[in-house]
């Protein structure tokens, strides 16, 4: 059966993500949502369509799963089964709740994993809350994970209670910091005020989620540009590549980011600079197509912005990695490189680093050293890459000694 439902998941998640990101116009607080470690996330529930949001929330920023305490009644016909099998949810009682509930979330919590909880315990009439309940909050705090509150902003009209239609409604979504519980407050009094500190969050991040402006929208874009930049630093690999996982998330990134604000410069490369590096982890045959057609999109990018570096990089990458016959060129490569490298900024030692693999390949051997001299001497102390370009441009400095 877990062959089974795995393929459910890797048919239905491309689709589950894609609609998420055609009905969110706004997503804020990214930041809030570790990226690792045990998680628990409360937020309202007023539609089936929250556990796609959190799902693709979730998807976006980190590796492993989300579960759902689920009612029993989903489970009852085998469609409706396998479906909440595959997805990571499991049965509970709403009206009576077992140990062994608590046991369950425990051991996800122990894992490493997110539980997601909806604390008024069923689908809500819209934005408007229902009354806490305080089971959600007794696994919260026996765990000792951290409590991510979550708004979610009118799903209920996305997908309308007992529809399976997706509407032309637009959703928003606003994640909130950890919750506190005060020094010297446990037991009981700890769970019963995290339930009202959580339902007083919930409800302001549905607010906050419900009339963004422009201000809110670009803090949200600088941040996610942020932690895509994190993200890639930390996964790249000396052959400056992304696993396909790592690749997959920051394409979702990405994606929330250009929902929140579509036309942000910094976003749309950055977008592009992910759509590149997931071309790389296509199969020999259709690798240079995909590649061609992300450099159509970069050199585009770099045209129309010519004072951003990572743009001006992007594109000599591309330019770089394409064959000549689908119209890659060193010359244009190395143009491309340049200007990313006088424009200065964090891009510069990478882009002294390409301009001198463009000079190896065409047996430019000075210029190359003289490339790679200008890559070291770039090199900034604060960058968390800095010891693994260097040793990169050692490797180049030998390799060129001997051509």
């Amino acid at each position: 059966m877990s062959a089974q439902h795995a393929t459910v998941r890797s048919l239905s998640r491309p689709m589950i993500h894609r609609a998420v990101l055609n009905h969110l116009d706004f997503v804020t607080g990214l930041e809030n949502l570790p990226s690792s470690g045990p998680v628990v996330i409360v937020a309202n529930h007023a539609s089936y369509a929250d556990h796609f949001v959190t799902l693709t929330l979730v998807n976006a920023l980190r590796q492993g799963r989300i579960w759902y305490p689920t009612k029993a009644e989903s489970f009852e016909g085998a469609v409706s089964r396998l479906w909440h099998n595959s997805w990571h949810c499991y049965p509970v009682n709403r009206e009576a709740p077992s140990e062994e509930i608590f046991a369950r979330a425990k051991e996800i919590l122990d894992r490493d994993e997110v539980l997601g909880l909806y604390p008024e315990g069923t689908r809500g009439p819209g934005d408007e809350l229902l009354p806490f309940k305080t089971g959600p909050f007794r696994m919260a705090l026996a765990s000792g994970a951290p409590v991510i509150p979550i708004g979610l902003h009118n799903l209920a009209n996305v997908l309308p209670k007992g529809s399976r239609r997706l509407t032309d409604e637009m959703g928003a979504v606003a994640i909130g910091p950890a919750l506190q519980v005060p020094p010297g407050l446990d037991g009981w009094e700890a769970v019963q005020h995290m339930r009202d500190v959580a339902r007083e969050a919930v409800g302001r991040l549905v607010m906050k989620a419900s009339a963004p402006d422009e201000e809110a929208r670009e803090h949200s874009a600088r941040t996610i540009v942020g932690l895509i930049e994190r993200s890639i630093a930390a996964n790249l690999t000396d052959q400056g590549t992304l696993d396909v996982q790592t690749t997959r998330a920051m394409r979702l990134l990405s994606g929330l980011g250009l929902r929140t604000l579509p036309d942000d410069a910094e976003l749309r490369v950055q977008a592009v600079r992910v759509e590149g590096l997931a071309a790389l982890n296509r199969g020999r045959a259709l690798r240079p197509l995909r590649i061609a057609k992300v450099n159509r999109k970069a050199t585009r990018l770099a045209d129309a912005h010519p004072d951003n570096p990572l743009a001006a990089y992007v594109a000599g990458r591309t330019n770089a990695a394409l064959p000549a016959a689908l119209g890659g060129s060193t010359v244009r490569a190395r143009a491309l490189y340049r200007r990313s490298a006088q424009l200065d900024g964090a891009y510069a030692s990478k882009a002294h680093v390409g301009l001198a693999e463009t000079h190896m390949r065409d047996g430019r051997s000075e210029q190359a050293l003289a490339a790679l001299d200008l890559a070291a001497a770039s090199v900034h102390a604060d960058d968390p890459r800095a010891p693994l370009r260097l040793a990169k441009i050692e490797r180049l400095r030998d390799l060129n000694s001997t051509r």
